[in-house]
């Protein structure tokens, strides 16, 4: 309590009045009202002290004084006039309560109220407030922003079970008579708004308690979660798409979980998923499987690649060779997951036939490139389509090209050549590797000679020809000399054959008195045999005969060909073996047609060979089998021609002969090294 004069100067005090200022008595008589007063109350107060002056009552107002320390405390004042004897104002008595704790209570609950409002508003959940018959009593301004009503008056009252049309009607009504009981109530369903928009939400239903515990109303909090529910169905379109991606795409795709040992290192991965391009490329169904049961001694490198994408996190790309599954594999692998799941992803090609092909080209370059290096007298390139001669440098040999040539043909390639060397570089262009020929050319001078041709194509960086560079070495010689050497072969052979004839004439009228002709037959037949190996060999200029050849040819003179089986690879016999085995079959043939198969109509004659290795060197196995003849009977004794036989392919022996009742068989066997001596 105070008392003010009409300038607003505290007269007395009391304590209550000094604790509310914060100040003593002493300090507060040397003040006004207007120093105690927060500035924001001064008019209010003044006001007030205006109509206690006109109306003679008490005006009362809430208000705030200043203590030293700047703090704010309320209280109410209570302004009363006090007059003198005459009436007029002596001075002002002031009751002044603290009311500061209530108008902290009031702002506190102000601000707590004004709090939920704002969260309410701003929430983009719908919150309802519902009797215990499910009707609307509230609902939230961001509720009735996401369920699009405009008034809420429209919807107050309704059942909110009547917002549930069709499947989801009887979830809704589940939870309300959860929530009803005391528990809660949870479901997603889908219900349009008030203006008809489709929306999904996510719906939790819970009981209001009241004073006596039990549900008074609910909370009902619906979620929009249309935009996740579209997501999801997205996600699981895109996921069928990717699905039927990877499993129809070539490119094989793995999801493989390393595993690891007690000092973090990987040791092996297991095969979660895979698609069918990956079992075709591995040759095997790995998935659920570890991947050391397939392949046990699988090189290092795949563990520690793998295990460091699924440690690290970094995506590894790299080609590389796995001997278990013989396969050169381009991969790509990134983690996917969390990281302590060790997962990662395998994206990769088999690229097996791409590798093999840059060996094969490498190789064929580098051969290339020793010829050129080794002193190839002509350097050319060629357009792609080897319209153009871009350059030819022909050291002498050839006339140069200085500048590009569309007419090349005509200046290098004699009219009758120039289809064969076309048909090369046609099959050269298509298969995009080597080309390489020996053909005639027109040299400088005018005439022709004959090189060895070869050229690779270059590649750009996605794999076209960009041209082709390559090379030619003059070979004239060599080609003129074989060809005196096939003149000088001919006239050989006809002389030999002159030689053995004039032997097989000496010999008849030698042996004319020989009572026994069948021995001069066989001599002459054996003259025959060796004249048809020479033959033989002169096709190849004496350097080889094909084994299969040498049984056609001797074999064609005893018994037709349907009576007669050849099976064996091709395989080139030196002449001394060639002759050899020229008059081993002869013998065994003409033993065949006189006492063996042959000399029956249903018999036949089998001839295999093959290479078999012992010891590490290869042999030349050759047998003769008769099938169909009369029974068979060994020899008492053994004549030229049995040791002609025994003799064997090479003429140092090897033969084993089974005279079996149902056939002869005979089992030749020679160092393929030796038969293919030339």
């Amino acid at each position: 309590m105070s008392a003010v004069d009409r300038t607003g100067r505290f007269l007395r005090v009391n304590p209550e009045l000094c604790r509310i200022l914060g100040r003593p008595a002493e300090e507060v008589f040397t003040l006004g009202v207007a120093d105690v007063t927060w500035p924001d109350d001064l008019a209010p107060s003044f006001a007030a002290l205006g109509l206690a002056v006109e109306t003679g009552r008490a005006a009362s107002l809430d208000k705030r004084y200043v203590r030293p320390d700047g703090t704010l405390i309320w209280a109410n004042s209570s302004i009363q006039r006090l007059d003198d004897r005459w009436g007029d104002i002596k001075h002002f008595l002031v009751v002044t309560a603290d009311i500061n704790a209530r108008k902290v209570a009031e702002e506190a609950l102000r601000t707590s109220e004004e709090f939920n409002r704002r969260v309410l508003a701003s929430s983009a959940d719908c919150v309802k407030v519902l009797d215990l018959d499910a009707r609307l009593e509230f609902m939230s301004e961001g509720g009735m922003c996401v369920m699009e009503v405009d008034d809420f008056g429209a919807v107050a009252g309704v059942c909110w079970l009547d917002l549930w049309p069709g499947d989801h009607h009887p979830d809704a009504l589940a939870a309300i008579e959860a929530a009803k009981r005391g528990g809660t109530g949870r479901f997603q369903g889908g219900a349009p708004t008030l203006k008809g928009s489709p929306r999904w939400w996510d719906v939790i239903v819970t009981p209001m308690a009241g004073s006596d515990g039990a549900p008074e109303k609910l909370l009902s909090i619906s979620r929009d979660i249309t935009a996740i529910k579209q997501a999801e169905a997205a996600l699981r379109e895109s996921e069928e798409r990717f699905r039927t991606i990877l499993n129809t795409v070539e490119a094989a795709f793995a999801i493989v979980e390393v595993k690891f040992d007690g000092d973090d290192r990987p040791v092996d991965y297991r095969f979660v998923e895979a698609n069918p391009a990956f079992e075709r490329q591995a040759g095997v169904n790995l998935r659920g499987k570890w991947v050391t049961e397939f392949a046990p001694d699988l090189e290092r490198f795949w563990f520690d690649a793998y295990g460091h994408v699924a440690k690290t996190g970094e995506p590894a790309s790299f080609e590389n060779y796995a001997a278990a599954f013989e396969r050169w594999f381009d991969v790509r692998a990134v983690r996917i997951g969390k990281p302590e799941e060790r997962r990662i992803a395998i994206l990769f090609n088999d690229v097996t036939e791409r590798r093999s092909a840059q060996k094969a080209l490498h190789e064929s370059d580098t051969r290339f490139r020793a010829l050129v290096t080794a002193g190839a007298q002509t350097v050319y390139r060629m357009s792609p389509d080897w319209q153009e001669m871009r350059a030819l440098d022909g050291a002498g040999f050839l006339t140069d090209t200085g500048s590009p040539d569309m007419r090349w043909l005509d200046a290098y390639i004699a009219p009758e050549d120039r289809p064969g060397v076309m048909d090369a570089i046609a099959d050269a262009i298509h298969r995009r590797d080597v080309f390489e020929l020996e053909h005639r050319v027109r040299r400088a001078d005018g005439s022709f000679g004959w090189v060895l041709s070869r050229a690779v194509p270059i590649f750009d960086e996605h794999g076209a020809i960009v041209e082709w560079f390559g090379a030619a070495n003059d070979v004239t010689e060599r080609v003129q000399a074989e060809e005196r050497q096939e003149v000088l072969n001919h006239e050989l052979s006809h002389r030999l054959k002159n030689t053995l004839t004039m032997v097989t004439s000496i010999a008849r009228q030698t042996l004319r008195a020989v009572s026994d002709r069948e021995p001069v037959e066989a001599f002459e037949r054996r003259v025959q045999a060796l004249a048809s190996a020479h033959d033989l060999l002169l096709r190849t200029s004496w350097a080889s005969a094909s084994l299969r050849a040498v049984c056609e040819d001797v074999l064609s003179t005893t018994a037709p060909a349907g009576r007669l089986v050849l099976d064996g690879p091709d395989i080139a016999m030196g002449p001394s073996a060639a002759l050899s085995a020229s008059l081993l079959l002869h013998e065994l043939a003409t033993n065949a047609a006189k006492y063996g198969s042959l000399s029956s109509d249903a018999g036949r004659v089998e001839v295999r060979w093959y290479v078999e290795a012992r010891s590490g060197t290869p042999d030349l196995v050759l047998h003769w089998h008769e099938r169909g003849g009369p029974p068979v009977k060994a020899p008492t004794s053994r004549g030229f021609g049995s040791r002609l036989i025994r003799m064997g392919l090479g003429g140092a022996g090897g033969v084993e002969v089974d005279y079996a009742p149902d056939g002869v068989r005979a089992t030749m066997r020679a160092p393929l090294h030796e038969v293919q001596r030339s």
